[in-house]
């Protein structure tokens, strides 16, 4: 009888461990410095897009793609801090927090790829046809007639010759060209001696209202990639492009924000600034 009781204690406490193993988080990010109380770190940039701060996971660990550098209502603004932080959160002052050794168990954990699992409204089909994945057509794995439907090959317009590249311009041009300045602002022929290559560039939505003293905001998106305030716009206003979603040292970092500003700025507080 003693020996029948101590199988069972033993068998009792491996159930208890393997409950336990169970329930560990899945794709979070475990309690870091970066996030505010209550939310985790979650990373379904291959998912649904989002990547940040949340308490909601469940709504974003699904298709479609629909984020993209910006965030859902109420996760904040999208911020890429110097410090390593990257996604939505409701903390404006994220990227004044230094960046601090690991916190152990903290490391992304990323779940096995379950190829059936599909989209809501599809279903995973394995056919004797040779089709296998997922749905929306119950008539899949139905005999079709064997003649074969015509394949189109879609045409890529930013595929261009060797030594042009693609550009999409402001003054309304879109295509190849080897020309690095095809995008630069032209004299006007009421007035062709004004000079026009260092003047702001400002969005719809007031950037200059959104830069600190002494700096303009610039576009150069289409040559070097810089996009934001500078007081120094002659550094980038040609390429190679080398800056995209990125900022040069001293000009602070990179926001998205609710507002309608985008770029680089070093004022933390440019995302709770009204347009």
């Amino acid at each position: 009888m003693l020996y029948n009781t101590a199988i069972l204690s033993v068998l009792a406490a491996s159930t208890s461990l393997i409950s336990t193993s169970v329930a560990a988080p899945v794709n979070a990010r475990r309690s870091t410095p970066s996030c505010p109380a209550g939310t985790s770190y979650y990373d379904y940039e291959s998912l649904s897009g989002f990547k940040g701060c949340t308490a909601t996971p469940a709504q974003f660990q699904n298709g479609p793609r629909k984020y993209w550098q910006s965030c859902p209502t109420g996760h904040g603004n999208w911020y890429v801090c110097a410090n390593g932080f990257k996604g939505c959160t409701t903390d404006s002052a994220v990227c004044d927090t230094k960046s601090t050794a690991p916190v152990p168990g903290s490391d992304l954990i990323t779940p096995p790829f379950d190829p059936t699992a599909c989209p809501a409204g599809q279903s995973y089909y394995v056919c004797a046809t040779g089709f296998k994945g997922c749905s929306s057509d119950s008539t899949v794995c139905d005999t079709k007639s064997t003649i074969p439907d015509p394949i189109t090959t879609p045409v890529d317009p930013t595929a261009c010759p060797t030594g042009q590249n693609y550009y999409v311009c402001a003054n309304g041009f879109k295509g190849c060209s080897s020309d690095v300045t095809v995008c630069d602002p032209k004299p006007t022929p009421a007035d062709p001696k004004k000079p026009v290559d260092d003047e702001p560039v400002i969005p719809v939505t007031g950037g200059k209202d959104f830069c600190p003293a002494g700096t303009s905001y610039y576009d150069y998106e289409s040559t070097s990639g810089f996009k934001g305030c500078t007081s120094s716009p002659a550094l980038y206003k040609s390429g190679p492009r080398v800056y995209w979603g990125s900022c040069p040292v001293g000009l602070g970092n990179w926001y998205v924000c609710a507002n309608g500003f985008k770029g680089c700025n070093t004022n933390a507080a440019v995302c709770d600034l009204k347009a």
